[in-house]
């Protein structure tokens, strides 16, 4: 799960349940001159245990292994909606708690072998509703055999709420990611076929002899828009390459010189209807190290 819990704070919980029986076992020796007082310290620690189990959503019970009886505190008996005045059994504390199994085989090997756990368990109340609770188990052992087990039952519903919620917020989110990488793939597809057959129409009017100066310019000009558009198109693949951290660069000598007049011949005729004029300065015989595609996006993005 994407919650853990501090198990100290569940074994401080038992072994306070442990020293609340142990006073109640030494109340008993006590002279009867000071039964009285014993008396009021063993209802105030009680009362104080139990208001801490409270406030943290804590419950406890005993399981007696020899006589099959399992005894509740107050708290537990109203977290679990069990009534603890009758005589419970094992089996009947356990038919409302899922995975039945789990905590069945727990329990066994605590009585065999002394081993705890630690679950996490669904409980379903007595209108079907279930409820996350966390459960931790001692066994306390006497002379090689388990004559007790020291149960604690913590409300973990709220927390499992939250744990659930984050689980499905990731799960939206990484949908989007993948619809979004879909969306991407398909929309440079259908883009990428027409930009083609422009590209190579385009390539091949250049190489007409019959065209005049001026018409050979303006399908030089329809070329180099369309090489633009390709390189947007790419653009879009790039996105999801980055954040599948595949995106590669590879750096070569550039010369600055075309690079530079190619990106002016995407931009002059706009610059124009605008009454802008450009001038590049002679950049021929410079050269730098970059990936060349990139170098030219990031010149276009300046503008």
């Amino acid at each position: 799960g994407l919650c853990r819990f501090n198990c100290d704070n569940a074994d401080e919980t038992i072994a306070a349940q442990d020293r609340v029986n142990a006073l109640v076992r030494g109340t008993y020796a006590l002279t009867p001159g000071l039964m009285l007082y014993g008396d009021l310290l063993l209802s105030r620690t009680k009362q104080a245990l139990e208001l801490a189990n409270q406030s943290a959503q804590i419950g406890s019970w005993d399981y007696e292994v020899a006589n099959d009886v399992v005894h509740l505190s107050p708290f537990c008996a109203t977290l679990l909606e069990i009534d603890s005045e009758p005589p419970l059994t094992i089996g009947n504390l356990l038919a409302r708690l899922e995975p039945r199994e789990y905590i069945e085989q727990a329990i066994q090997q605590a009585i065999q072998s002394g081993t705890g756990w630690d679950l996490e368990l669904l409980h379903f109340n007595l209108g079907g509703e279930p409820r996350w609770f966390r459960s931790i188990g001692r066994a306390e052992m006497s002379e090689g055999s388990c004559v007790r087990l020291a149960v604690m039952m913590q409300d973990i519903h709220s927390i499992k709420q939250r744990e659930l919620e984050l689980l499905h917020a990731q799960q939206m989110a990484e949908a989007a990611v993948n619809s979004k990488d879909q969306f991407l793939a398909t929309v440079s597809h259908e883009l990428r076929t027409p930009l083609n057959a422009i590209l190579g129409l385009g390539q091949i009017l250049a190489l007409d002899n019959r065209l005049d100066g001026d018409a050979h310019d303006f399908v030089l000009e329809i070329v180099n828009a369309g090489e633009h558009l390709l390189s947007l198109v790419n653009d879009l693949l790039d996105l999801a390459k980055v954040d599948q951290q595949d995106i590669q660069v590879t750096l070569d000598a550039v010369s600055l010189g075309p690079v530079l007049q190619e990106c002016m011949g995407l931009i002059q005729q706009a610059a124009q209807a605008r009454g802008i004029s450009l001038h590049v300065a002679d950049a021929s015989g410079y050269t730098v190290q970059a990936d060349r595609m990139m170098l030219l996006k990031q010149l276009q993005g300046s503008r």
